[in-house]
């Protein structure tokens, strides 16, 4: 059985999974319109050949022509403007770089612009993570201050997609906090929008039942999908019950693996399929409905290059 409460330090940091993890922005909670499509289409095969010209990567190129048919863009977590330029090597479309401090990456703020126009690759975000999940002070007054900070970055470098830690897992936190991040999430949502920038909830420990309030109240919020996420503190991955309630609303995915657990620690980001995820029955999910977004390796960059075959294989059915 799954166990109903926590010990009081793993729900303060429950989501802020180990040293060298959750600096991708992708660990569960402080226990911390996307227009790609319409904008940048994928390449037609006619201008394949001026691609591997320009890039003399002929990686690139192949995956190119794979992805002309395919409707996911692939891409990574960019920690440092080092891991932008890997990520391009190894033929990916996109970097999502966490933000957690808006004066630290002003001062490289030049510097990925630069790569961002050189490369031709682009970035999404990931915001910094909600601290105690039950503290609605702290939220009030440091993560929305926070998030406010991100947002001009985000218009600096064409960032078009944010995705969000605000915990509503009934088992854990108050039910008058959870309606208080709702209320929260409508001036995020709103404040974002006056930025043509789409914000995507992300799943921590959620039952989709924890997130239907805010999809239903909030109809421009989104929803970021974490498949390890989805696979912890719960019996059976819910990644399915996501995508069966919530289809339209899925635009974004996180991906990586691990064998299931209880706990914050247990959400150790191993490149699939190194955990117990079932991805093959999620990816079959994903193309019955029509899924057409985004989905970011949440790994270091040799991790990313060990798992990528797997992945494509997934991707192309």
């Amino acid at each position: 059985m799954v166990r109903r409460t926590l010990p009081s330090d793993q729900l303060q940091v429950m989501g802020e999974a180990p040293q060298g993890v959750g600096e991708a922005g992708g660990g569960l909670p402080g226990l911390s319109s996307f227009a790609h499509f319409e904008r940048d289409p994928p390449p037609r095969p006619r201008e394949l050949w001026s691609v591997y010209r320009q890039s003399g990567c002929l990686v690139r190129l192949l995956w190119a022509m794979i992805s002309t048919n395919k409707s996911i863009d692939l891409g990574g977590t960019a920690r440092s403007p080092q891991d932008v330029t890997a990520l391009y090597e190894l033929g990916l479309q996109f970097a999502e770089i966490p933000i957690v401090d808006a004066s630290k990456l002003s001062n490289d703020l030049h510097t990925y612009q630069e790569l961002k126009d050189r490369l031709g690759i682009y970035y999404l975000c990931h915001g910094p993570r909600e601290g105690d999940p039950n503290d609605t002070e702290a939220l009030e007054k440091d993560y929305l201050f926070k998030l406010k900070q991100i947002f001009p970055l985000m218009q600096r470098l064409g960032m078009s997609l944010l995705t969000i830690h605000l915990w509503l897992d009934s088992r854990f936190v108050r039910k008058k906090t959870i309606q208080y991040k709702i209320n929260l999430l409508k001036r995020i949502v709103t404040i974002a929008a006056e930025s043509q920038i789409t914000v995507c909830l992300e799943n921590l420990s959620e039952a989709p039942d924890d997130m239907e309030a805010a999809f239903r109240e909030i109809p421009l919020l989104k929803m970021t999908l974490d498949f390890g996420h989805a696979q912890l503190l719960t019996e059976v991955n819910r990644s399915h019950d996501f995508l069966g309630r919530f289809p339209g609303k899925v635009k974004h995915i996180h991906m990586h693996d691990n064998r299931g657990g209880e706990s914050h620690l247990d959400d150790i980001h191993l490149p699939p399929p190194e955990g117990i995820i079932d991805f093959k029955s999620i990816f079959m999910r994903l193309r019955q409905i029509h899924y057409s977004g985004t989905m970011t390796l949440e790994l270091k960059p040799d991790e990313i290059r060990k798992c990528l075959p797997y992945v494509r294989r997934l991707i192309g059915g």
